[in-house]
């Protein structure tokens, strides 16, 4: 995953997977700036979901010393035990609504180029 690695990747399995995506949206009609973008962002969810996955439902300590807005955004937020899910929900609503954006974006670019 190239949002982990400090180099380059070469023709590993990770790479025929982004390939895979990456001509999934080429054919979709997306820029090759768009593609790029995209696998990439993709990548940066997938890694910080997996993450968040493993993280405890609740990842704010509570204080009553130090009161702020997210501390009572997390004392009154009714998440139960699956924010991880609903934050990857949510994540992933947001990309589909971007790539939908970007998509738009690219086809408008084609069609007004002379």
């Amino acid at each position: 995953m190239p949002t982990v690695a400090q180099d380059r990747f070469d023709e590993t399995h990770d790479v025929h997977i982004d390939g895979g995506l990456a001509a999934i949206l080429s054919d979709a009609g997306f820029s090759s700036r768009s593609v790029v973008l995209s696998v990439s962002m993709i990548d940066a969810l997938c890694l910080g979901s997996a993450l968040d996955l493993g993280a405890p439902s609740t990842i704010w300590r509570r204080s009553d010393e130090h009161r702020s807005a997210l501390q009572n955004a997390v004392d009154n937020a009714t998440l139960g035990d699956d924010r991880a899910e609903q934050a990857f929900q949510l994540h992933l609503s947001l990309i589909i609504a971007g790539l939908t954006d970007l998509l738009s974006s690219d086809l408008e670019s084609e069609t007004t180029v002379p």
